[in-house]
């Protein structure tokens, strides 16, 4: 009776110490979960003598020291990664000599700091990091173009260079550069019909549906987008996989329209781009498998890589002299084009520069008005 006894109570202490571990580790991960979801001025190692520190108010990230920052290998790993879309500049500090694999990825910086120390960026560093469009390097074009870039960072060499001659120079452009407004833009579905209102520029967006507008969630029911005069730009990844859209009405407002705006939105039939238009993202149109005919800005000078990829039933475009080169694969996949509207003479048509991967487009019958 005795030996049973002894050996109830030590089953029961095992217990006990074992739920309290599990508690202890419990409070741990909730405080630490808790530690890097809510900071709002995060500070931290992120490399041998790398630090890091996230400031909410200003939304600049920056990473200062000596040495290498280390390699990130899954998405959440990076220890601001909960803070990505918050991010609006990020500054490098002088002594860093490399960025490590996925560091900012997902970040919407629109532009960074790089000092002349940084010597090597690792792979998909800056991937999806669409908003990226200006970078300040703190040395020579020569000593910028040798920096060893690894795979999957177009939008860091895709990104505007700045060359200046100091780090207070830098920075004093990044903080104009973050003071500027964006303007307030609203949605409202009436029917299919969603309306895009308001005045300025739409931020752009990324890829993950949780930084995607608020309008996303109309995107199934949406048969006809309306954006309003006094909107300048439609945003990274508007509306993409809107896949039931069939007409868009971009206003003479419009001077940008952003990387994959129109992504995957099969069911578009017929595009036109206004004059206002001046710039048009990498991939905008892609596999917008439904449009038949596209009609460009006059004031477009480059058609980008992948615009109007995988495009299958296109068969009409009209394009302006004024556009002087179609990048990489701009038409590849455009198997049913047939047509090319060419707004200039023939002997401007021969100037036009044409990149690999649109062999469907050069084989097109041209006409000249």
């Amino acid at each position: 009776m005795n030996r049973l006894k002894r050996s109830l109570f030590s089953i029961c202490l095992i217990l006990a110490m074992v739920m309290g571990m599990t508690t202890a580790v419990s409070a741990a991960e909730d405080l630490s979960v808790g530690t890097a979801k809510n900071s709002y001025l995060a500070s931290g190692s992120c490399g041998s003598g790398v630090s890091y520190s996230f400031d909410s108010s200003s939304g600049v990230l920056t990473i200062s020291g000596s040495g290498k920052m280390k390699d990130y290998h899954k998405e959440g790993d990076a220890p601001w990664y909960t803070q990505r879309l918050h991010v609006k500049s990020i500054v490098v500090r002088p002594g860093v000599t490399y960025l490590g694999d996925y560091s900012f990825k997902y970040c919407q910086a629109v532009n960074a700091v790089i000092p002349a120390s940084v010597k090597s960026i690792g792979t998909k560093a800056f991937i999806y990091t669409d908003k990226l469009g200006r970078i300040y390097y703190t040395g020579t074009k020569k000593n910028f173009k040798s920096i060893k870039i690894a795979r999957g960072n177009s939008k860091f060499k895709s990104a505007d260079v700045s060359y200046v001659s100091s780090m207070t120079q830098a920075l004093t452009k990044v903080s104009s550069a973050s003071s500027a407004s964006s303007g307030k833009i609203t949605a409202t579905l009436n029917g299919s019909v969603l309306t895009i209102h308001g005045k300025g520029s739409m931020k752009d967006f990324i890829a993950d549906m949780s930084g995607r507008p608020e309008w996303v969630k109309y995107r199934i029911k949406t048969k006809s987008v309306v954006i309003s005069s006094g909107i300048t730009s439609i945003g990274n990844y508007a509306f993409s996989d809107f896949t039931n859209l069939v007409s868009i009405s971009i206003p003479f407002s419009v001077s940008r329209i952003g990387y994959r705006a129109f992504y995957k939105c099969y069911s578009l039939k017929n595009l036109t781009i206004p004059n206002s238009v001046t710039v048009i993202g990498q991939n905008a149109f892609q596999n917008c498998t439904g449009l038949t005919t596209v009609t460009m800005s006059n004031s477009v000078t480059e058609i980008p890589a992948y615009c109007f990829n995988q495009c299958s039933k296109l068969t009409s475009l009209t394009l302006s002299s004024y556009t002087g080169k179609i990048k990489n694969c701009a038409f590849e996949g455009c198997k049913a084009l047939k047509t090319v509207h060419y707004k200039g003479s023939s002997a401007s048509y021969r100037n036009l520069s044409i990149s690999r991967g649109n062999a469907r487009f050069k084989k097109a019958k041209v006409s000249f008005t």
